[in-house]
């Protein structure tokens, strides 16, 4: 199972209508946190510890961003996007 199929999984039809922005932006915010707050991927893990806090990541992200409020927080995303390279 990769990471878009485990996003996907948690938001199913709200993640998929997202433009490909959209998606690369969401999927690099959560692979950021999955990496901060899970330590995850670490050459040290084995897959199927790895797998366990990646579903245990995603059912906490999507419970941090909220039903029906991806769209939203994708452009939020974009915002901060712009904004950093406007600096």
């Amino acid at each position: 199972m990769n990471i878009c199929q485990l996003v996907q999984g948690a938001f199913g039809t709200e993640f998929d209508v997202q433009s490909a922005t959209h998606k690369r932006l969401i999927l690099d915010d959560f692979k950021t946190m999955l990496k901060d707050e899970y330590d995850t991927p670490d050459a040290t893990m084995s897959y199927d510890v790895a797998l366990d806090n990646a579903q245990t990541a995603v059912k906490e992200y999507a419970r941090r961003i909220g039903r029906d409020n991806l769209y939203a927080y994708a452009k939020t995303l974009e915002a901060g996007v712009r904004y950093a390279k406007r600096k």
